[in-house]
C-alpha cells in the first residue's frame, strides 16, 4: 500500500478491532470504515491526490463513483482532475427515471470506477454492468484498500 495514503488513513483512524459482519458475509476481526474520510479533510485531500495520480496514467473521460462510499472519492478526483463525474447504484432508483448512473454518461465514454475498498469484487462487478448498460465502457476499477480476498482477481475476469 502507498504510505502517504496508510498514513492517512491512520491518521483518520478507519480501522476498528473486534468481530464484524462485512458487506460480503464474511466475518472478520478487523472493519476498515472508509467512509469517515470525509470528515477527516486532510486525510481525504491525500487519498484523493494518491488517486489522481494513479488515474491520470488511466486516462479516462469520466470518474464513476461507486454509491456510498466512492461518490465523495470520485467527487474529490473530479474536482483535482476536472474530469466530470457520474455515480453509480447497485440498484436502480424505485422512482423518477429508475437510472442506475447518476450524472451524463456519454455513449463510449471511458470510465474509471472508484470505490473504498474491494473484499470479493461482488460489488464492483454490478457497478460496472450499470455503467456498461447505460453506454460506458469500464476497463479500470480504482480502490483504496484491497482486504485481499480475492477481489482483485474477480475484478480481472
Amino acid at each position: 500500500m502507498n504510505e502517504k495514503i496508510a498514513k492517512a488513513l491512520a491518521d483518520a483512524d478507519v480501522l476498528k478491532f473486534g468481530e464484524f459482519t462485512l458487506a460480503s458475509g464474511k466475518l472478520s476481526p478487523i472493519y476498515v470504515n472508509l467512509r469517515v474520510l470525509p470528515s477527516y479533510p486532510k486525510s481525504m485531500a491525500i487519498v484523493a491526490e494518491e488517486l489522481v495520480k494513479v488515474i491520470n496514467k488511466l486516462k479516462p473521460d469520466v470518474i464513476a463513483g461507486a454509491e456510498t462510499a466512492g461518490i465523495p472519492l470520485a467527487t474529490a478526483i473530479s474536482l483535482k482532475t476536472q474530469l466530470p463525474m457520474i455515480y453509480v447504484r447497485k440498484r436502480p432508483k424505485s422512482y423518477g427515471t429508475k437510472d442506475t448512473v447518476e450524472g451524463i454518461l456519454t455513449k463510449n465514454a471511458k470510465t474509471v470506477l472508484v470505490d473504498d475498498m474491494a473484499t470479493n469484487a461482488y460489488s464492483k462487478l454490478i457497478f460496472v454492468e450499470g455503467i456498461k448498460n447505460s453506454g460506458g465502457i469500464v476497463k479500470d476499477v480504482v480502490i483504496v484498500l484491497d482486504r485481499e480476498q480475492g477481489g482483485s482477481e474477480a475484478e480481472k475476469h
